[in-house]
């Protein structure tokens, strides 16, 4: 089958749960170098963007590709929209969140499968599981695991040099998960901080703006304070050598976490692992877990078997601090397979499922 635009190629539309109306030609060049989000679809095919609440059949019959997120609540969105669509316009699931969300069958998740052309997965951990599900549903999408569009281009302007790292004598190293997630990243940091006094570690934690879709956590907290998360986990840590900072916006994530020595994500989840290709992108060693699918391939000489491993953490940790040979390896390693992450082959791994069928 091939595009229903003949002469502009194909037209391509992003449905997610946020709401907004905008296109990859009338938004902000600066996010297009370092979206990489659901998001990144929209750059990477030069197309628009729309809320679920926002779209409507009409919109939909507009596009030859559809790439549609799959915001839990907004699954029977999803659906309706999906069973309106044209002969033309090819319909892609693209699977949100960690697997673990998809564990227990849904009939909305099975019915989503059921009307899409694609299934696109972005864990490679997760394939056979939502291979199964689709032969549950009775649907005949082709499920394949493709991921979303990476900026590596962009994300490698914000590099600050290996031997500027190198020669630091602070090392300074980031934690990546938010500090109320989880603390077995911090317990490695910990355990290389107290036996050094040059290893110094941070991690994020987020602020709350006064919206209303905040009342929850507002409420929870028993306060308007919008540093009760970061007070939390400064009561929560209670450890002096732990900087705690303010989550900041994607732009500023990048400027803020290129000189770290190493990162730290031992994340338990099987979903998209930005920080991994982050840190490949930015020539930073990362300790991370197999779940996250890319420390497999990008860092595997940095990829523990799981979030407990907190002894291979610390030993790989120590290495990375005294072996500089070992520390350009690995950082060099991760630059020689981001490629296959970019925005193009994403790409034309799609077009090529969609397009080249047997």
């Amino acid at each position: 089958m091939k595009p229903h635009a003949q002469s502009q190629g194909f037209s391509a539309l992003v449905l997610s749960a946020p709401n907004g109306r905008w296109s990859a030609h009338n938004n902000s060049d600066s996010q297009s170098t370092t979206m990489n989000g659901v998001e990144a679809w929209v750059y990477a095919l030069g197309g628009h963007y729309l809320g679920y609440k926002q779209a409507t059949a009409h919109d939909i019959a507009k596009y030859d590709i559809v790439i549609a997120n799959t915001n839990l609540s907004c699954l029977p969105d999803f659906i309706r929209l999906a069973e309106s669509r044209p002969k033309h316009t090819q319909w892609v699931m693209l699977i949100e969140g960690g697997a673990s969300d998809y564990i227990l069958l849904n009939p909305h998740v099975q019915r989503a499968i059921a009307v899409s052309d694609i299934v696109n997965c972005i864990n490679q951990h997760t394939l056979s599981f939502f291979q199964e599900l689709a032969k549950l549903s009775g649907s005949s999408a082709r499920v394949e695991y493709l991921g979303i569009p990476y900026p590596v281009d962009g994300i490698r302007n914000h590099r600050v040099s290996i031997d500027t790292r190198l020669q630091s004598k602070q090392k300074n190293l980031m934690l990546c998960p938010s500090l109320l997630t989880r603390s077995n990243d911090y317990v490695v940091a910990h355990a290389l901080g107290n036996e050094r006094s040059a290893v110094s570690y941070y991690g994020y934690e987020r602020r709350l703006s006064r919206k209303w879709s905040n009342w929850r956590e507002f409420w929870q907290h028993r306060s308007l304070n919008p540093l009760a998360r970061i007070e939390k986990a400064t009561k929560l840590y209670t450890d002096p050598r732990l900087e705690i900072r303010a989550s900041s916006n994607l732009g500023d994530f990048f400027l803020q976490n290129a000189d770290a020595f190493f990162w730290l994500n031992l994340d338990p989840r099987f979903t998209w692992a930005r920080y991994v290709l982050d840190a490949a992108a930015l020539g930073i060693p990362i300790i991370t877990t197999v779940s996250t699918g890319h420390g497999e391939t990008l860092f595997p000489s940095t990829t523990i078997t799981d979030e407990y491993q907190i002894g291979a953490g610390i030993e790989l940790g120590k290495r990375l601090l005294d072996d500089r040979a070992f520390y350009l390896s690995v950082a060099e390693y991760a630059e020689e397979h981001i490629e296959a992450f970019s925005s193009e082959q994403c790409v034309q791994r799609l077009l090529a499922t969609l397009y080249d069928k047997a």
